[in-house]
C-alpha cells in the first residue's frame, strides 16, 4: 500500500515538474515570437500557438513518452527516500490545490448566482440571435437574457451558453455587433479554453506567471473575435466605434469562465487590428517561418527537458540508493 502511494506521488510530482517546465519554456518562446507575429497581422496563428502552450501545461505528453517510448528502466522507479520525499511534496501541493479549488468554487458560486438572475430578452432579439446562429452554424442551445447585474455584454457556459445583456437600450446596429461578437466567442470555443486556463491557475497555484497566461488568453480570444467579426461586417471603423460606445463600464469578471465585449484594452485591440488586412505573399512566408521557429525551438525544448529529467532521476536514484542525499 505504501509503495503504491509512493509510486503515485512520484508520477504526480514528475507531472507537475515536467509539464510546468515545458509549458513555461513554450510560453516564453511564444512571448518572444508573439510580437513579430502580431506585427504581421497573423491573429489566428498567434492564438493557435497559445492554445498549444496551454495543452502542454495540462496534458502529460512527456510523462507518457518517458514511460513508454523513451523508458530507461529507472525513471519513476521507487526507493524509500524518493518515495517519501514525493509524498511530502505532493501533500504540500495537495493542500494548496485544495485551498485554490475552495476559493475558486466560492467565487464561482457568486458569479453563477449573478448570471442566473437574468430574464428573457425581447422576442425580436432572440430571433435575430437565432438567425446569426444558423449563419455561423452554431449548434449549441444559446439563450439571450437581460441581466441587471451585468455592466457589459458577455457570454458564459460551455454546453448551454448564455448571452447576457445589460438592461440598457441598444440600437439595432449595436445589438447586431454585440450578438455577432458574443456568438463568435461561442463558435471559437473560447469559454472552453478559459476553463483550461482556470485549471492551470488551480493546478499551478504556486506559479508566479499563471495570471500572465490567463491574461494572454483573454487578450487573444478578444482579438481573434474582433478579427472574425470585422471580416463579417467589413468595417473596422464601424465595429470599433460600436464597441467604444458600449464600453462605458469596465468588464467586472476578468478571471471567470466567461467572455465579455469589454474584456481587454480597446486601444491595443485597435492597434492589432490595423495589421490584419496588410497581407501579401512575403508576410505569409514570414508567418510560416515563425511557425516553424516555434515548432523547432519548442520541439528541442521538449526533448531536452525530457532527457534532462531522465538524467536527473537516474542520478537521484543512484545517490539515494547508495545513502547519499
Amino acid at each position: 500500500m505504501i509503495w503504491m502511494i509512493q509510486q503515485i506521488s512520484i508520477y504526480i510530482l514528475c507531472y507537475l515538474f515536467i509539464c510546468l517546465l515545458i509549458g513555461s519554456i513554450l510560453f516564453l518562446i511564444w512571448k518572444i515570437l508573439c510580437k513579430k507575429i502580431e506585427e504581421k497581422g497573423f491573429v489566428r496563428l498567434n492564438y493557435g500557438l497559445l492554445k498549444i502552450v496551454i495543452l502542454f501545461f495540462l496534458i502529460p505528453f512527456p510523462i507518457v513518452i518517458l514511460r513508454t517510448v523513451l523508458w530507461d528502466g529507472i525513471t519513476f522507479l521507487v526507493n524509500d527516500r524518493i518515495g517519501n520525499f514525493a509524498i511530502c511534496m505532493v501533500g504540500i501541493w495537495g493542500i494548496g490545490f485544495g485551498i485554490s479549488i475552495w476559493k475558486s468554487k466560492r467565487k464561482e458560486r457568486v458569479f453563477l448566482d449573478i448570471c442566473q438572475s437574468g430574464k428573457t430578452c425581447r422576442e425580436w432579439i432572440s430571433k435575430q440571435a437565432l438567425e446569426l446562429m444558423e449563419k455561423f452554424e452554431i449548434h449549441n442551445s444559446v439563450s439571450v437574457e437581460y441581466n441587471p447585474f451585468v455592466q457589459t455584454p458577455m457570454v458564459y457556459g460551455i454546453r448551454n451558453p448564455k448571452v447576457l445583456l445589460p438592461t440598457e437600450e441598444y440600437t439595432t446596429d449595436q445589438l447586431k455587433i454585440i450578438l455577432l461578437h458574443e456568438l463568435t466567442h461561442i463558435k471559437h470555443k473560447d469559454i472552453f479554453w478559459k476553463l483550461l486556463c482556470r485549471m492551470i491557475l488551480l493546478i499551478y497555484w504556486f506559479y508566479p506567471l499563471k495570471r500572465q497566461i490567463f491574461k494572454a488568453v483573454n487578450e487573444w480570444s478578444e482579438v481573434y473575435c474582433d478579427f472574425s467579426v470585422i471580416n463579417e461586417t467589413g468595417s473596422k471603423k464601424g465595429y470599433f466605434k460600436t464597441i467604444y460606445d458600449i464600453m462605458i463600464h469596465q468588464f467586472q469578471f476578468q478571471e471567470y469562465i466567461c467572455a465579455g465585449i469589454g474584456e481587454c484594452n480597446l486601444e491595443r485591440r485597435i492597434l492589432i487590428a490595423k495589421n490584419i488586412n496588410r497581407m501579401n505573399t512575403d508576410k505569409w512566408i514570414i508567418g510560416f517561418i515563425l511557425s516553424m521557429c516555434f515548432i523547432l525551438f519548442g520541439g528541442i525544448s521538449v526533448v531536452t527537458a525530457m532527457e534532462s529529467m531522465q538524467l536527473g532521476y537516474r542520478i537521484l536514484d543512484r545517490n539515494t540508493s547508495e545513502g547519499i542525499i
